[in-house]
């Protein structure tokens, strides 16, 4: 008999409806126990997801096996229609741009104990992810193990997720009062190993060169390491562990960069406009609770950086002393400083003590310049507030 059924994908309200159309040919074998799924078909469009599926032994022992394909959609509009990224600004036609396509085909098979994805593939334009994995479902005292591989080459994802409204408005401010709960119980149900290896990664002006991701879960102890990743003339890397082990979970993370090149970063930084050199950075935290906002809450640790090989714009700076030395009865040569200075020192820190909201202490050293404060953010509103002290050192 034929299977058509249509209906409307809510989205979780961050769509419109999207409608979804499933249709197959299905054949029933009572005496054999079996079943397969013909000429199956799942539109959401412009994605059109094709395949077949047979299950065999399905009163006794049960096994299956299929595969789903996908011949190039515009991944973009897509992703536009799901509300995942925001609209694009285009002047031509739809569906046009072969850069925005993608396609994809998958093979499967499993039976009662595991599932496995021996081979599945995701062409991004001119370049392929190939990818594979198994899951063993649980058993007895044996949790769930799950493991996976994600190989790629020069992923562009400009086409993807760029190109969108700068204008447009800026999300709401996050609600402190709604709370998420950390995956705790899915941490201590399952196993897992995995890794995703991309010979590079490309957005807007961004690029990001020999990726190598891993994951693992064990214990109830989750642990995810960024080897070392090139980019901007530089690198950086990271690791971060979440342990369930205990009744209170704990975060830890560690992040470093290792001379980065502020002009670059400057196009997507503008913050960094000022200032030229090489950064190098690292960031230690912790923080305990079973949800976000209690682990925010409790976010403790350290971030030290230094600028080598710098110039800075002192504008600013010379505004602030110039306004100073106009109180004082002699008078000072500010405006005689250069506009832009060369530093033998640069660097500074920020400290926190028991989350973002309170108990900041920053401090930045330019040579005999000192800037130092203390405050905290209000992630509700969007703000900030520091109590700031410039000092001239002799």
């Amino acid at each position: 008999f034929d299977l058509q059924i249509d209906f409307d994908f809510e989205n979780n309200g961050m769509s419109e409806a999207v409608p979804v159309s499933l249709r197959s040919n299905i054949i029933v074998d009572i005496n054999n126990a079996n079943i397969n799924f013909n000429n199956f078909a799942m539109t959401v469009t412009p994605l059109l997801l094709q395949g077949e599926i047979s299950l065999v032994n399905f009163d006794s022992n049960p096994q299956f096996t299929g595969n789903l394909r996908a011949e190039p959609f515009d991944m973009r509009a897509l992703l536009e229609r799901l509300a995942l990224v925001a609209e694009a600004d285009s002047d031509g036609p739809p569906g046009l741009n072969s850069d925005q396509f993608a396609s994809f085909q998958m093979e499967f098979s499993g039976n009662a104990s595991e599932a496995t994805v021996p081979s599945m593939t995701l062409t991004l334009g001119e370049t392929s992810i190939e990818a594979n994995g198994s899951v063993r479902f649980a058993s007895g005292i044996n949790p769930m193990n799950v493991s996976y591989s994600v190989i790629g080459g020069d992923i562009d994802l400009t086409p993807y997720l760029s190109g969108a409204d700068e204008e447009s408005e800026p999300p709401a401010p996050t609600d402190t009062e709604a709370d998420t709960p950390l995956p705790i119980e899915a941490l201590a149900s399952m196993n897992l190993l995995g890794s995703v290896s991309l010979a590079s990664v490309t957005l807007n002006e961004m690029r990001f060169d020999d990726i190598n991701l891993y994951t693992n879960i064990e214990d109830s102890v989750l642990d995810v390491e960024l080897a070392p990743v090139t980019a901007f003339d530089g690198s950086l890397q990271g690791a971060v562990r979440l342990d369930a082990q205990a009744s209170t979970p704990e975060l830890t993370s560690q992040f470093s960069i290792n001379g980065m090149n502020l002009v670059q970063l400057a196009p997507m930084i503008s913050r960094f406009n000022s200032v030229t050199g090489n950064l190098n950075l690292e960031a230690d935290y912790s923080a305990r609770g079973a949800t976000v906002n209690t682990m925010m809450n409790s976010l403790a640790g350290s971030t030290s950086f230094a600028v080598t090989d710098n110039s800075v714009d002192i504008g600013l700076i010379k505004q602030v002393f110039t306004a100073i030395a106009a109180l004082s009865p002699t008078g000072e040569s500010i405006q005689q400083w250069p506009d832009e200075i060369r530093f033998n020192e640069m660097g500074g820190f920020i400290v926190l003590e028991e989350g973002l909201s309170t108990d900041q202490e920053i401090k930045l050293r330019m040579d005999n310049f000192d800037i130092t404060g203390n405050g905290g953010f209000n992630l509700a509103e969007g703000t900030f507030d520091y109590d700031m002290l410039f000092t001239v050192l002799g």
